[in-house]
């Protein structure tokens, strides 16, 4: 069986590793806010055939084990039982219904600018 003192770091690795964080935390102070790309998670709740609950365990999903910066939304006609850290924007008033939506995510009348995962 290996000792503890084989798996703890050493003053090396420790002073390595705090350089690195310290770098890394430098670069994020230097690059402006206004630089980073915004990114998005959407989502499309349309009908009844899914509840808000739906939209709720995916944020929850998405939360746990998404490591970057990102804007949940979810687009839909009716917003009654989502979660409050939920983006919530309406669908658009176009003569389509359903899964027909889903084109629509791929034009400039989306609203957002950045990198979207739908």
């Amino acid at each position: 069986m290996q000792s503890i003192k084989q798996w703890a770091e050493s003053k090396d690795q420790r002073k390595a590793r705090k350089q690195s964080e310290k770098s890394n935390k430098m670069v994020q102070e230097i690059v402006p806010s206004s630089f980073v790309e915004k990114r998005y998670v959407l989502c499309l709740k349309w009908g009844d055939k899914y509840s808000a609950e739906y939209v709720n365990i995916l944020y929850n999903m998405v939360n746990r084990n998404l490591t970057i910066d990102y804007e949940f939304i979810c687009f839909t006609e009716n917003s009654k039982g989502i979660d409050k850290h939920i983006t919530v924007k309406p669908l658009p008033k176009i003569s389509v219904t359903g899964w027909w939506y889903k084109p629509w995510f791929l034009s400039n009348e989306l609203g957002i600018t950045g990198t979207a995962c739908f």
